[in-house]
């Protein structure tokens, strides 16, 4: 059912499968499949989401993402995405810059 020819079907199923199988539909070919993926994938696997193409799917990312995975989404082309990266990333209290060296961090 993973890969059924149906849309719909994909959809019913990403809203029930259980991980590793979840896991598997993040690249399907469907946006709105990939987003509901984004939505129930646990938060360490979302950073493999945060360069999707659609921006739907970086949208879900970015309400769930941790610090490091937000970070990532910091740049994006979306002016939505980029201002839910920084109100979360304010609101974890994590003002680290996306593009400073992890070097540049220790004196």
């Amino acid at each position: 059912m993973i890969h059924d020819a149906d849309r719909a079907v994909r959809m019913r199923v990403a809203r029930r499968l259980e991980m590793p199988s979840l896991l598997r539909m993040a690249d399907d070919v469907e946006p709105e499949v990939r987003r509901i993926v984004a939505e129930r994938l646990p938060t360490g696997l979302l950073v493999r989401m945060g360069k999707d193409a659609d921006w739907r799917v970086r949208f879900e990312v970015a309400q769930r993402a941790d610090s490091a995975t937000l970070r990532t989404l910091r740049n994006d082309a979306e002016a939505d995405i980029r201002q839910t990266v920084q109100e979360r990333l304010e609101h974890l209290n994590d003002p680290e810059p996306a593009d400073q060296p992890l070097g540049d961090l220790h004196g």
